[in-house]
Formats: C-alpha cells, sequence, structure tokens
C-alpha cells in the first residue's frame, strides 16, 4: 500500500496536490488561538474571515469533482483576525459533497488524503498524508491511523461523527461517509493553540 508522509512549517514550503496558500511572516504571540468548523459558501469557497496581513497566514483544500462537475472535499483556512486578538483556524465541508448510497450491509474500506495545522504559540505546522479508513456497519465505526493522526470514527446513515487525535489532542469529527467515498473535517483549541483539518477519500 503506497505510503505517504510529510511535514513542514509554514513558509518554508507549500504542499503540492492541494490549493494552499501561505504567509511568511510569523504569528504574534499575544494572539489568542480559536479553531471551529464552519458552514462554506454554496460555491465552495471559505466565506471571508476579515483576517489581516499581519502574522502566520495560510489556507488549503482537498476538493474533488465527479464525472457531473460535482465538488465534494473540504476547505481550511488560519489567520489574525482584524476585529479581536484572535489567531482564527476554521475549516468547512463542500456543501453538497456525495458519498454515494449510505452502508446498509459489511464493510467499506477507503484511501483517504488528509492535511492538519497543528497550531502551537507562533509555530503553525501544516501535516499531509494518506491513511485507510475502515468502516463496519456492524459496529458503525470508521477507524484508520498514519503515524500519529488517529481517526476513530462513527456512523449513521450517511452522517459521520467521533473523533480524531493528533499530538494529544481529541478533536471532534463531523462530514459525510457513504458507498463511494468520506469527507471528514475537525477542529479543536486548546491552551496553547489549535488543531484543524479534514480528509477526504474513495471506496476502494
Amino acid at each position: 500500500m503506497a505510503h505517504i508522509r510529510f511535514v513542514f512549517v509554514i513558509g518554508l514550503m507549500m504542499l503540492a496536490a492541494a490549493c494552499d496558500s501561505v504567509d511568511v511572516n510569523i504569528n504574534e504571540p499575544d494572539r489568542t488561538p480559536v479553531a471551529r468548523v464552519v458552514t462554506l459558501n454554496m460555491d465552495g469557497t471559505m466565506p471571508d474571515q476579515d483576517f489581516i496581513m499581519d502574522g502566520a497566514r495560510g489556507s488549503g483544500s482537498i476538493v474533488r469533482s465527479d464525472l457531473s462537475g460535482n465538488e465534494s472535499g473540504f476547505r481550511y483556512a488560519f489567520g489574525n483576525l482584524r476585529q479581536s486578538d484572535e489567531f482564527l483556524g476554521v475549516v468547512g465541508i463542500v456543501p453538497g459533497s456525495d458519498p454515494g448510497d449510505a452502508i446498509t450491509t459489511g464493510s467499506v474500506s477507503y484511501m483517504a488524503d488528509y492535511q492538519l495545522v497543528r497550531a502551537t504559540g507562533d509555530n503553525p505546522v501544516r501535516v499531509g498524508g494518506e491513511i485507510q479508513l475502515d468502516a463496519s456497519f456492524g459496529t458503525g465505526r470508521i477507524v484508520g491511523a498514519d503515524d500519529g493522526f488517529v481517526v476513530d470514527g462513527t456512523f449513521t446513515g450517511q452522517t459521520l461523527g467521533g473523533s480524531v487525535t493528533y499530538d494529544g489532542i481529541s478533536a471532534d469529527l463531523q462530514g459525510v461517509v457513504g458507498e463511494d467515498r468520506i469527507v471528514g473535517a475537525f477542529a479543536e483549541t486548546v491552551n496553547d493553540g489549535f488543531l484543524i483539518g479534514g480528509f477526504m477519500g474513495e471506496a476502494e
């Protein structure tokens, strides 16, 4: 099974095969970290978060189109806010992300690409790779792990829940899952920063 693993500090390099942008400046240390899941615009773009140019800024996505042109995936962004002292990280699932029919029997395995940002103080680090996720209708669970990134998901119908864990941080997971694909997003604020990210995978 192919395995991809990469970690880099924002500003040093950019992630290929994803729509990323970064600013090379460093986050102001007196900012308050906040992370949350947001609703993307109907066209799948990120709503304006009113980020300022100063400090660490970045964005990224994993979005794919089917043969009909319908998009599925997620987008994220982070930066300093103009009207507050927050260093904000946001992530959202593309509206209309289509997982296919609900899983009603047996099991389904997905090969998923993931991206996450672990912000610690003034040092946001982006991590990404490929993870195998296994869904079981019998248990209603979806599980997988890749070098410290752990998915412990649940599902009912096409609704994805549960949690992910990275660097000791547990974040609530939300998204969609079905016989064709899986899309998940997560965000969590902690004392020293935040964790945001998501994954997108096709059934094998």
